[in-house]
């Protein structure tokens, strides 16, 4: 992880009906007592766009590809832990975590973005890269 306790990969997305692919990014820092904001860009944001923010606690070891329901060059690269269903209509999504000092320092956690996109495929669903961030780093 870098400096603040995150790692980001370009691996999973696919593109979307705008012809670009979502982007997971991170800023703040993964400290206990701070905040992780974990944003969304390059997805087509609408004010009723539904974007679901997936957090696991291990990453796939290999990609799901979700081709084979409906939306191809798509890739899952995390399990489905927990998930946070936003509405949104701005062009960078932020959801803010506090972190706490009784959290577990070091427990890992995954991200992926997947974001509603009726026009792009059959599944109507797009899938941003992935990233992760260590707590108390």
């Amino acid at each position: 992880t870098d400096a603040y306790g995150f790692i980001e990969y370009g691996d999973g997305g696919c593109v979307g009906s705008t012809s670009l692919t979502p982007h997971l990014s991170y800023s703040g820092s993964a400290q206990i007592g701070n905040t992780i904001n974990i944003h969304l860009s390059d997805a087509p944001l609408t004010p009723n766009t539904l974007a679901v923010l997936v957090f696991s606690f291990r990453p796939r070891v290999g990609p799901l590809d979700l081709g084979g329901y409906g939306a191809p060059g798509c890739k899952a690269r995390v399990f489905g832990d927990v998930a946070s269903w936003l509405f949104t209509g701005t062009g960078n999504l932020t959801a803010s975590i506090p972190l706490a000092p009784g959290l577990a320092s070091g427990l890992p956690m995954w991200n992926q973005w997947f974001v509603f996109d009726p026009p792009t495929n059959a599944l109507g669903v797009i899938s941003s890269n992935f990233g992760g961030f260590l707590l108390g780093n």
